[in-house]
């Protein structure tokens, strides 16, 4: 059967019902975190699947680090999205790692059944309206709810966009997560202005593995800004760089080197908002600082995390006259093989 034929079905809950009876369903509760993903798959093989059944069973396995811990893959500066489970085609399931002060964009589920299952700590789950189509406005948040362990929220595209994060600053936070159909993409959403940016979707690891790399070296002229920018956007290559001594990772890359020429002054472009320009210091093999043009506007550049992959121009601005001075670009990009 084709996962887009799979109908999401919600059952109506009395006013001041809260729970629904696990008997009813005929679902004995997951004992294991195996027991959990053997029920997920029995009640995938159907063509209709009740959304508050699948929400109810998640919500009921309770934690155990143990049996999850081998997915569990940190990383320092952004949150990571570890998969389990594929499903059976049906739907993906993750647990996703969320460093102390780590969190998401605004963005929505391209017409997806989302299920978010907090494994340890805690997480702040700010949701919002679609911006308007004018894109007058700025997005303002709907509702906040701090989701806490073995808690499960649900959320698709007609309830709303949201963002979470792990908003404590000496905790950090594990989710698992359910998604149905599965999906390669996504929008992120600036808070400010409403507009969006469609983002590719990454795994930092595959059952409980780092996600293959294979090495590509690019090798980059002087030449125009314009020039640049076309060869980037027609090669797919997104460019990271170290900003004050942290890494700033896109999807599916990491810089490995990156060697300037004549670099004087430059600045920080985040879409139409520019920065004061500063000095650059920048040797061989070693980044300390460099400019940052974003084809699309972000709320902040900590932000820029594992969902993101739009276009990053590297680039310096001198005296007005904007020009690439890069040498050398090596990147590690996933292999073509994986799906994501």
């Amino acid at each position: 059967m084709d996962t887009s034929e799979l109908i999401m079905e919600q059952t109506e809950v009395n006013e001041g019902q809260t729970e629904l009876d696990m008997n009813d369903m005929e679902l004995e509760k997951p004992g294991s975190l195996e027991d959990l993903i053997r029920t997920l798959h029995k009640i995938f093989q159907s063509d209709s699947v009740n959304v508050e059944q699948v929400q109810k069973l998640m919500e009921s396995y309770e934690s155990k680090p143990s049996e999850w811990m081998k997915f569990a893959k940190f990383d320092q500066y952004r949150y990571t999205r570890n998969l389990v489970d594929e499903g059976n085609g049906k739907f993906n399931l993750m647990i996703l790692c969320w460093g102390e002060g780590h969190g998401s964009s605004i963005h929505d589920h391209t017409d997806s059944h989302c299920f978010l299952k907090l494994l340890q700590g805690s997480l702040k789950e700010t949701l919002f309206n679609w911006p308007d189509k004018s894109h007058q406005n700025g997005m303002t948040p709907r509702a906040q709810t701090i989701l806490q362990e073995n808690q499960c929220a649900y959320i698709n595209d007609s309830l709303g966009l949201h963002r979470v994060e792990n908003v404590s600053h000496t905790e950090p936070a594990v989710s698992l997560h359910l998604y149905s159909p599965p999906f390669q993409s996504c929008r992120t959403f600036d808070q400010r202005t409403g507009h969006s940016n469609t983002v590719r979707m990454t795994f930092w690891s595959r059952f409980g593995h780092r996600t293959p790399y294979e090495r590509l070296d690019v090798k980059l002229k002087v030449s125009s800004f314009e020039n640049h920018k076309h060869q980037l956007l027609k090669s797919r290559q997104v460019a990271f760089a170290k900003i004050e001594e942290r890494w700033v990772h896109q999807a599916g890359l990491r810089l490995q080197r990156l060697t300037f020429s004549v670099v004087e002054k430059a600045h920080y472009v985040f879409g139409s908002e520019a920065q004061t320009p500063s000095a650059l210091s920048l040797a061989a093999d070693i980044v300390h600082s460099c400019v940052i043009h974003l084809d699309r506007t972000h709320e902040h550049i900590h932000r820029l995390e594992s969902e993101f992959e739009p276009p990053l121009i590297v680039a310096d601005k001198s005296e007005g006259t904007q020009h690439f001075a890069g040498e050398q670009l090596n990147l590690f990009q996933s292999s073509p093989h994986e799906p994501d």
